[in-house]
């Protein structure tokens, strides 16, 4: 698939997706979110889908704590179904620029994301992540084997990922076929 078929992809799907992210990953986020944002802090998701991350953590309380939470995403059936669920409706990018200053957020967060991404946008989509945080990038994608990806999904060396941008891992949680981990700039 290319970019194009991605897009047209979600699109379709937008409007039955359920998504991937757990109970425990969520538990692990909240965690990282309230220790390494303070209250007043920006947080920033790409690829916000319906926006489940931003329910978990509002029902956690840490969105009550003046945390500035603002979503991203390239489907314009997931930022209806978002803003549905949410009363917040995700800020529209066009899956390779994300319209926000570079330094912004001290939390940028992508949980299933980068899987979605082809190869050949990788870098560019990556480095856009990189750009609007401050500190801290949050990512969680599938890591099973390769064999069992679905048509719309890639395989990506994350590590490497994270080197070409100069990034620190400083937590890391593996889960069933799943990693994800805290990087700072």
């Amino acid at each position: 698939m290319n970019s194009a078929e991605v897009k047209k992809y979600w699109e379709e799907r937008g409007l039955k997706y359920e998504g991937a992210p757990n109970d425990d990953e969520y538990a692990f986020l909240a965690s990282l979110v309230g220790y390494h944002t303070n209250p007043g802090g920006m947080i920033a998701e790409i690829g916000s889908g319906w926006g489940r991350v931003y329910m978990q953590l509002d029902k956690s309380g840490l969105l009550n704590e003046s945390r500035v939470f603002r979503m991203f995403d390239f489907v314009k059936s997931m930022r209806d179904v978002c803003e549905q669920k949410t009363g917040s409706r995700p800020t529209a990018w066009n899956g390779k620029y994300i319209p926000a200053r570079t330094d912004l957020y001290d939390f940028v967060i992508s949980a299933s994301v980068l899987l979605h991404v082809p190869p050949e946008d990788i870098e560019q989509v990556f480095a856009e992540h990189v750009r609007i945080t401050r500190r801290y990038l949050y990512v969680a994608t599938y890591t099973g084997q390769q064999k069992y990806l679905a048509k719309h999904c890639f395989w990506h060396d994350y590590e490497q990922l994270f080197d070409n941008h100069q990034l620190k891992i400083v937590d890391q949680r593996e889960y069933p076929s799943r990693t994800n981990w805290l990087l700072e700039k």
